[in-house]
């Protein structure tokens, strides 16, 4: 396991400021190991709810349309929360009836944003192989939409995990 103590702290300010960001790091420098750290603190908090999921192995059918992205997004979510939020499973399964495109999931988003007493912050691992198809990218704009609607309310910050060759942090 990669030793990330020192990159913990800088992130975290930037989580603090409302701060959209990615990092960019070749494989074995610690990116899944800082996301982990980072969740785990900010649950700690009373300020953030952190919902991490991953896309790793998802395989190519959920590109296919809208529809069937936003629903495996929305059943990714739950199944991870079920471990730290289980009315937040139960309150996912039920928004998950009502998704029915990238409009939907972004409107489902911004509920729960309203409507948690906390900050919520998405984590997303393992993205890099859906980084390039189109349906990815527009829900990645429909996030950053969604945090410029939510920091007039209750920001929440998206961190975006992805395989590269260069480094921000």
């Amino acid at each position: 396991m990669a030793d990330v103590s020192g990159k913990i702290n800088d992130t975290l300010k930037l989580i603090k400021n409302g701060d959209y960001f990615i990092i960019n790091l070749p494989r074995q420098y610690g990116k899944t190991t800082t996301l982990n750290t980072l969740s785990q603190i900010l649950m700690q908090s009373d300020d953030y709810m952190a919902i991490r999921i991953s896309f790793e192995g998802i395989g190519d059918a959920i590109f296919v349309n809208e529809e069937s992205f936003s629903k495996l997004f929305i059943d990714l979510w739950a199944e991870r929360s079920v471990f730290f939020a289980p009315t937040l499973t139960e309150w996912l399964k039920k928004a998950q009836d009502r998704v029915k495109g990238l409009d939907t999931l972004s409107k489902v988003i911004t509920e729960l944003a309203n409507e948690i007493d906390r900050k919520l912050v998405i984590l997303i691992d393992e993205v890099d192989k859906s980084s390039n198809n189109q349906l990815f990218v527009s829900f990645l704009a429909m996030l950053r939409d969604n945090i410029w609607i939510g920091l007039k309310l209750k920001p929440f910050i998206l961190l975006f995990y992805r395989v590269s060759m260069t480094s921000n942090l």
